[in-house]
């Protein structure tokens, strides 16, 4: 696989090198990361298909690492992968390296039901059980919404977007007396998505065809700005291998890498680079193309319209190292 410029020496410091290049580098970036701290934590849901792909763990580190250093709250994880050993791994990985309390919420009846590569090691590591009890996500996200000052949280959706379509149709209940839309409309600050692929041509992309009918609701109903991560993207910044393989052989994450695909390997930065404009959204790491408007056709390609007032931005990389700064966002501290 092609390397990412600077993971080499980036690799060295975190995993006990002492190069005084890659050390400047990774103050500068925490100097840099600090002032932007908000006067209080932002509140922050994260939606995630956990089981499906490694980069929904290291997403998932990046946030608790954040909420560890007081610049976020997690407010509620809700899982979009409709196996119950997602959420048991979740929740029991939060708990292994959180220190807050949020609502989890799980998709019933949802996409990818399978349990993939990785889960049952992963739980057995954990010693998380499945959890079948949950409540669904759309509640969960309805709840912690009606509970939130008005244009407050940030929500980021990294799987299919299960959940996020049926928070849109939801109706009023006994949590608000506002729809989902009218929530969303009200209580959400920014929305950032890891989904679709608009280049020219380009094929459909996993979290887009797995639930399609959810991913059109979603662009089409959505009552804001979507900020999209799109493949192209997470393609083009790969984590490094050397990170995992440095960590504990019991280590969760390391067991996930290790069942997923054939080692070594460096994975696409997919979801990773969806968190890191949603909590650091004035980086000069990437940089957001014009607006305008997505369709998603029958098969769940994604197509892009250029419009002014379109409410879809695409994000585009602006640096070569920014697997630089996502490997040291996401690792253990």
């Amino acid at each position: 696989m092609k390397k990412i410029l600077g993971v080499a020496v980036l690799v060295a410091a975190l995993i006990g090198g002492s190069t005084i290049a890659a050390q400047a580098q990774i103050a500068n970036a925490g100097n840099s990361a600090n002032a932007q701290h908000p006067a209080a934590p932002m509140s922050v849901i994260f939606d995630t298909d956990l089981g499906n792909d490694i980069d929904d763990i290291i997403a998932l580190d990046m946030l608790i690492n954040y909420e560890n250093q007081g610049r976020i709250r997690l407010d509620a994880i809700t899982v979009c992968k409709s196996n119950p050993m997602a959420l048991g791994a979740v929740k029991a990985y939060y708990e292994l390296r959180g220190t807050g309390n949020p609502a989890y919420g799980f998709a019933y009846n949802g996409a990818t039901p399978d349990a993939g590569q990785f889960l049952a090691p992963v739980c057995d590591a954990l010693k998380a059980t499945q959890v079948t009890s949950a409540e669904p996500a759309e509640r969960t996200l309805r709840r912690v919404l009606a509970q939130s000052p008005d244009s407050s949280v940030v929500l980021i959706a990294v799987g299919p977007f299960t959940n996020i379509a049926r928070l849109l149709q939801s109706g009023p209940d006994d949590l608000s007396p506002l729809t989902g839309r009218e929530l969303a409309r009200q209580k959400v600050a920014s929305f950032t998505i890891m989904g679709g692929d608009i280049r020219p041509g380009a094929n459909k992309e996993f979290n887009i065809y797995c639930d399609v009918p959810a991913s059109a609701i979603m662009f089409e109903q959505w009552p804001g700005t979507i900020v999209a991560s799109g493949w192209e993207l997470g393609n083009a910044v790969l984590y490094p291998h050397q990170v995992i393989e440095s960590l504990p052989a019991e280590h969760p994450l390391r067991i996930a890498y290790e069942h997923y695909l054939p080692t070594p390997y460096d994975r696409d930065c997919w979801d990773e680079t969806a968190v890191l404009h949603a909590i650091e959204p004035n980086d000069a790491y990437m940089s957001l193309l014009p607006p305008g408007r997505v369709k998603v056709d029958e098969i769940g390609r994604t197509l892009f319209t250029p419009d002014t007032s379109g409410n879809v931005r695409y994000l585009k990389l602006a640096t070569d190292t920014l697997s630089n700064i996502i490997a040291d966002r996401s690792r253990a501290r």
